[in-house]
């Protein structure tokens, strides 16, 4: 929860939970995925170019790592996350709940 009201959608929402009556989240998991390579990697499918959600929290299954990037960042279906992986950057990136908090704050 971490200080915010959290509501948990319906299935038929596009995002999973409304934080705050406002910012919108879709929260993926995987497990993590070897090659025949042998190159490890945690894919999410994130289903639509156009993101429905504020932020997105990707949770990492096996090695409990957790990513929060807010949407805007991901105009694609696929996102995968490798060891050296770019989006390493928004690992534990909870200060962007603050941020959009903040922002639909201020917009009122």
């Amino acid at each position: 929860l971490k200080g915010y009201k959290v509501e948990k959608m319906s299935v038929k929402h596009p995002y999973d939970l409304l934080v705050n009556s406002n910012i919108k989240i879709d929260v993926k998991t995987a497990r993590l995925y070897t090659s025949e390579h042998g190159n490890s990697y945690y894919t999410f499918n994130l289903e639509k170019k156009n993101p429905t959600c504020d932020i997105y929290i990707f949770y990492c299954v096996e090695i409990e790592k957790i990513l929060i990037i807010p949407s805007k960042f991901l105009r694609q279906t696929q996102l995968c996350i490798s060891e050296n992986s770019k989006y390493n950057r928004y690992t534990n990136r909870w200060d962007y709940l603050k941020i959009y908090d903040n922002f639909y704050k201020e917009v009122v």
